[in-house]
């Protein structure tokens, strides 16, 4: 019998942790442009405060990601889900 609202609990977390991978993506590679157009000379200066932004962006997004899938982790086997795999979510 399957356990509907542990169901819904994985999905909701499933979903916040599949958005929080792409915010964390997002500002990753935000980051990683930013610092081509320094290496390459695009940029003029250095702007230490949105480089600075864009990490702890990825960062916070990776504490919730993880911390969702911990939730969701817990709940899928009493819904008959599968685990996520967190390497597997940062790669969809």
């Amino acid at each position: 019998m399957t356990n509907y609202a542990k169901l819904s609990e994985y999905t909701a977390y499933k979903k916040q942790a599949q958005d929080a991978a792409d915010r964390r993506r997002l500002s990753l590679a935000m980051l990683e442009r930013k610092s081509g157009d320094l290496k390459n000379l695009c940029a003029v200066s250095i702007d230490a405060q949105e480089l600075t932004a864009l990490a702890q962006d990825a960062a916070r997004a990776e504490e919730e990601m993880h911390a969702a899938v911990g939730v969701a982790n817990q709940a899928a086997p009493l819904c008959g889900e599968q685990k996520i795999d967190i390497k597997l979510l940062m790669h969809i």
